[in-house]
């Protein structure tokens, strides 16, 4: 019996070595002795924040006693924010063990216990559920006692639905990003959990987060930014209350910087240009699918036909049956196009998608290599018909090799697409019929006068800079947090967002070794 045992041993370890690429070694995971020259922990002053709050000096982190520090850390996201309380302490140090000395709570809003900070007893994301903070409590304790600071980050990935007395809009992405910039509500919400858990007593650090030395930086809003949404044209489709919410938001800022109709026209409708002819040949679908493409791996089974459609008439249908190699292999074009440099082209088309994608835009040449000729963006495509406008300026054009490009991605399933327009020309100011006093002025769009784009972004800066410093003030004076505090990344929202975290008390921008491949 033995023998077969250890046969059976032998057979099992074969195999498994036999999967092992040649070079390659296990790596296990074990304790590193205190003695060890490996063993970093040393390194870490003991408890975390015993020389006071983190501060800022001279562009550097600083601890109560003026001494700079060096943050290495890492992440804890969804359910290893809550680990077992038995393990917690293990974590602790063999985190410390190996050279970290922070880490950053990550998507801890996102789900219900076990996986978040939810609890599942109520139907809304609003109640916190008591184990899941006890488990919290303990690792931070742990990760103290082991001298690593603590990152919080408030809102990640809780997305607030009809249970808690919203509408769900993903227009704009996942987890009410953008919209939670501007809706009073949502901003609203966000301040009650940063209250309940930042005025919590840790039961074993005895001390409320708000007053915590070991909590060094806290994240208010991760990865968003109104600003990274303003000239998509996407604000155009996000739902009512929201859209209602955000108009009368510009109509006062209109209001309060022009007070007549007649100086707000004078200043957009500088520069505008009129629409000019049609560029796009068979445009109407008249004669079928004539002069339109469909660029696939295999095209002699997929499917590339005119549909009739009840809301767009003659409509492109183009559908991915067998996958290619390639992002870019499932492309419908019109090639041959004469742009000139330097004009202004407005391109529009309705758009809708099974699955849902996102869709590559481009003016592009036809030919190797097959640079951009001025239009390089995406949009978001599902089963309901949307659609956009974008002007462009073309540059690096190739006479008589520019094509109009809709990229659905090497993704099964449907695009369909209805109504394009490509015209020189399309930069417009006010709209006739438009005025302050009816309250019918649009957002302004990439085909809009400069004038017109600067108080748009003017505006979307002021809203976004309304909201951070909002949040900022009722987290340091309302609350009384001692933690250094950032909005989100400064990449977000381009110079705007460089500005928005100047005015904070440190600028973070943080990039991940497993992008654009997210979870692994």
């Amino acid at each position: 019996m033995r023998a077969l045992i250890l046969l059976l041993c032998l057979v099992i370890l074969s195999s498994v070595r036999a999967d092992v690429p040649a070079g390659w070694f296990p790596f296990v995971i074990g304790e590193i002795s205190p003695d060890s020259p490996l063993n970093m922990a040393a390194a870490n002053a003991v408890p975390a924040g015993q020389n006071g709050f983190v501060r800022v000096k001279d562009g550097h982190f600083v601890d109560g006693r003026g001494q700079r520090l060096r943050f290495l850390g890492t992440n804890v996201t969804f359910a290893t924010a809550f680990p077992d309380k038995a393990l917690a302490p293990l974590i602790a140090k063999r985190m410390a063990a190996i050279g970290f000395n922070v880490v950053r709570f990550h998507h801890m809003d996102c789900h219900y216990k076990p996986s978040g900070i939810w609890d599942k007893a109520y139907k809304d994301k609003q109640h916190m559920d008591a184990e899941q903070l006890d488990r919290l409590d303990w690792f931070i304790y742990q990760l103290k006692q082991n001298g690593i600071y603590v990152n919080l980050n408030l809102h990640v990935s809780r997305t607030l639905g009809k249970d808690d007395g919203f509408v769900e809009d993903n227009t704009l992405g996942n987890y009410d990003k953008g919209l939670d910039n501007f809706v009073a509500g949502m901003i609203q919400k966000q301040r009650e959990y940063a209250r309940d858990l930042l005025t919590h007593e840790n039961p074993y650090t005895r001390t409320r987060y708000i007053n915590e030395p070991c909590v060094a930086l806290v994240e208010m809003n991760n990865e968003n930014s109104l600003l990274g949404f303003a000239f998509s044209g996407k604000l155009n489709n996000i739902a009512e209350p929201y859209k209602a919410e955000l108009t009368g938001y510009w109509h006062d800022f209109l209001k309060g910087k022009y007070q007549t109709t007649d100086a707000l026209r004078k200043a957009w409708d500088e520069g505008s240009q009129p629409l000019g002819e049609e560029l796009l040949r068979n445009r109407d679908l008249a004669q079928g699918a004539k002069e339109w493409v469909l660029e696939s791996k295999h095209p002699g089974e997929d499917v590339f036909e005119i549909v009739d459609d009840a809301v767009v008439g003659k409509a492109l249908h183009a559908k991915l049956v067998q996958l290619g190699v390639n992002p870019w292999d499932f492309q419908v074009h019109q090639v041959g196009h004469n742009l000139t440099e330097g004009q202004v082209y407005t391109l529009r088309f309705q758009i809708k998608a099974e699955p849902r994608r996102d869709v590559n835009v481009s003016a592009r040449w036809d030919v190797a290599d097959w640079r951009n000729s001025g239009l390089d963006t995406s949009v978001k495509a599902d089963a309901q018909w949307r659609e956009f406008t974008f002007a462009f300026r073309a540059r690096n054009v190739n006479p008589n090799h520019v094509r109009i490009s809709f990229n659905g991605g090497n993704t099964l399933g449907d695009m369909w697409i209805g109504g394009v327009s490509l015209r020189t020309g399309g930069i417009v100011g006010l709209g006739e019929g438009q005025t302050l006093e009816a309250g019918n002025i649009p957002f302004a769009s990439a085909t809009a006068t400069q004038a017109a784009l600067r108080d748009w972004a003017a505006f979307i800066m002021g809203l976004e800079r309304r909201y951070t410093q909002g949040l900022y003030q009722y987290l340091k004076q309302d609350l009384g947090l001692q933690a250094n505090v950032i909005d989100t990344q400064a990449s977000y929202g381009g110079l705007g967002g460089a500005w928005r975290e100047s005015k904070l008390d440190y600028v973070d921008n943080h990039y991940y070794w497993d992008h654009p491949g997210w979870p692994m």
